[in-house]
């Protein structure tokens, strides 16, 4: 129910209860309220651990910091069992993360971008500094985080552009070098559906002056409907992934991080149909039912209960793949922090949907081999470069002031494959044979140089 990172200590009986009751408020809630923070002075009410953001490029206290920012830390992510953002929302006010079959939406405040697949998103997520542009990344498993920070509000200043609505700012666990050998590992098994969530991180100090960080999950589920035509468990997700941070101290003025992970998840079934009152219940409407109605009550085996069973002759999935590396160096020049971060991801993604629901084979092509022609299938491909070097001023200075350049390349190709039962309604007229089914290819090929001067 509480959450240390928030507020840490106790409460002295002299309390009047309507400071009490405000206490126990900020001790339940969830987030860190940088607009609400409170100081502790002298004979305070409570004593507070410092919680340290990087919401303007710099580690900065949070009561510092002059922006409406959330925070969550890694021991609420782990006690919490979130698996990955999307789980994360229910602890974050004004933020929403939904998947789509198109692509996932991120909005704050209700401010977003559609599911159009060509979209970057108006809410940008970083993970140790590197923009992820592609919505459904969000999707990659929360493993071994150390904090989560949500800013509020434009972002354009620090993050650049696609941070419109604002920017989800993503932290993991590293080493620290010099340190000790330690690690974790966690697991749970929930026997009604199989569920198996193995995850586990090392440190493994290798000198005094470098040290490693592993860290990694393995999740199996079965999942909760079961598909009466073929015996298949859908609504089941199986997810892989590692992660391996290196940290070196080269100097007294240097520090190199180098950060490496991979993800590869499948989930069955992720958008499910399940049909309900077919045929038509005559009581509430007397006509024929719909066509698709109609052919499915010809296929052996179909019911149309809402009792999470479900007839598809196609299953369906999700299947993404992710790989990305990170190099972040710090140099010490006086008083200065000269920064550098270069960063590539290769990110894939391959779906299949039933778009009748049922299974009723539908129209056959050519082209699928045989498949019927209903379901819709197709993936996205995206390789990002990005490389920013940045010059901060010290902290608590009458003047603050940080500058930087950065460059990205990134290429996105998307393939849409559609079967629609009415096609032949559409492109018969027109020539086109029955069966016939729809093909689209979107490319985007995209560079960026913003240059930054900032000054507060």
């Amino acid at each position: 129910m509480s959450n240390p990172t928030v507020l840490a200590g106790g409460f002295r009986r002299r309390l009047c209860c309507s400071v009490s009751a405000v206490v126990m408020t900020a001790i339940a809630g969830p987030m860190a309220f940088a607009e609400e923070a409170v100081e502790a002075s002298g004979e305070g009410f409570f004593s507070m651990d410092e919680i340290v953001v990087s919401a303007r490029k710099r580690d900065e206290s949070l009561q510092d910091v002059p922006i409406s920012i959330l925070v969550t830390d890694g021991g609420t992510i782990e006690r919490s069992g979130f698996k990955n953002l999307q789980d994360l929302r229910s602890r974050m006010p004004a933020v929403n993360i939904s998947k789509g079959a198109a692509a996932d939406s991120l909005s704050i405040r209700g401010v977003g971008s559609g599911t159009n697949p060509g979209f970057e998103q108006s809410v940008g997520t970083f993970v140790d500094g590197i923009y992820r542009g592609r919505a459904r990344t969000s999707r990659n498993a929360f493993v071994d985080i150390s904090r989560v920070e949500v800013l509020k509000g434009p972002q354009s200043t620090y993050f650049g552009y696609n941070t419109i609505a604002g920017a989800l700012n993503i932290h993991t666990n590293a080493p620290t070098p010099g340190g000790e050998f330690e690690g974790f590992v966690s697991g749970l098994y929930q026997p009604t559906y199989n569920e198996l969530d193995l995850q586990a991180a090392v440190t493994v100090p290798i000198t005094e002056d470098l040290s490693v960080r592993a860290a990694g999950r393995v999740y199996d589920f079965d999942g909760t409907v079961k598909n009466a035509f073929n015996g298949d468990d859908l609504m089941g997700a199986e997810d892989y992934f590692g992660r391996v941070t290196a940290v070196w101290q080269a100097t007294d003025d240097v520090d190199v991080t180098l950060r490496a992970e991979y993800g590869d998840s499948t989930s069955k079934l992720s958008v499910p149909f399940e049909w309900i009152d077919c045929p038509p219940n005559p009581a509430f409407y007397s006509g024929p039912p719909s066509p698709s109605c109609a052919g499915a009550l010809t296929v052996p085996g179909f019911e149309a209960e809402a009792d999470r069973v479900t007839s598809l002759d196609t299953d369906g999935y999700d299947k993404d793949k992710f790989f990305e590396t990170s190099a972040t160096i710090n140099w010490q020049v006086a008083d200065h922090t000269v920064t550098s971060v270069t960063g590539y991801s290769d990110y894939s993604t391959d779906q299949l949907y039933d778009l009748d629901g049922s299974s009723l084979p539908g129209f056959v092509t050519s082209e699928s081999g045989g498949m019927p022609a209903f379901p819709a299938f197709g993936g996205e491909e995206n390789t990002q470069f990005s490389q920013e070097f940045r010059l901060t001023s010290p902290g608590d200075q009458f003047l603050e002031y940080t500058a930087g350049l950065y460059y990205q390349h990134s290429e996105l190709g998307v393939d849409r494959h559609l079967g629609f039962f009415f096609v032949p309604w559409f492109l018969t007229p027109l020539g086109f044979p029955p069966g016939t089914a729809v093909t689209h290819r979107l490319n985007s090929d995209k560079k960026k140089i913003p240059i930054r001067r900032i000054c507060h």
